[in-house]
C-alpha cells in the first residue's frame, strides 16, 4: 500500500513539478536574476495544468476501482476531483495573461493544486487500501 502511495507521489506530484523547479534553478544561473516573491514564483509555476492532470488521473483510477468494488468514499473523491478540474479549467486562461495579478494567481493556483493533491492522494490511498483488502481476501 505504501509503495503505491510513494510511486504516486514520485511519478505524479514530483514529476508534475519538475518544470517549475527547473525554471527556478535555470533562472538562478542567469546573470541579473532577481529572486521573485513567493506568490510571483507560484504564479509562474503552472499549477493549474498540474492540478488538472492529478485530478483527472485520479478520476480514472477511481473509476477503475469502482468497477471492482463500489465505495461511497471514491464517489466523493471523483466529485471533488471533477470540481477541481472544472475550476482549474476556468482559471487557467488568465494565469498567463499580461494583466494578471501575480499574487492572486499564485494564491488561487496553489489552493487548486492543494485541493487536487489531497483529492488525488486520498483516491490513491483508498484504491491501494481496497486493493490490499482484495489480495488479503482472495489470497
Amino acid at each position: 500500500m505504501w509503495l503505491k502511495v510513494t510511486v504516486w507521489f514520485a511519478l505524479s506530484v514530483l514529476a508534475g513539478l519538475i518544470p517549475t523547479i527547473s525554471q527556478y534553478l535555470n533562472g538562478r544561473q542567469t546573470a541579473g536574476f532577481q529572486q521573485p516573491s513567493f506568490w510571483e514564483w507560484v504564479s509562474r509555476a503552472q499549477l493549474y495544468p498540474v492540478a488538472m492532470t492529478l485530478a483527472i488521473a485520479s478520476v480514472g483510477e477511481a473509476l477503475m476501482q469502482l468497477r471492482k468494488k463500489h465505495s461511497f468514499g471514491l464517489i466523493l473523491v471523483i466529485i471533488n476531483n471533477l470540481v477541481v478540474t472544472l475550476f482549474a479549467t476556468i482559471l487557467v486562461p488568465t494565469a498567463d495573461s499580461a494583466d494578471k495579478i501575480k499574487e492572486v494567481v499564485g494564491q488561487q493556483s496553489l489552493m487548486v493544486f492543494i485541493a487536487a493533491l489531497l483529492g488525488s492522494g486520498l483516491c490513491t490511498w483508498i484504491c491501494a487500501t481496497q486493493s490490499a483488502e482484495e489480495v488479503t481476501v482472495n489470497g
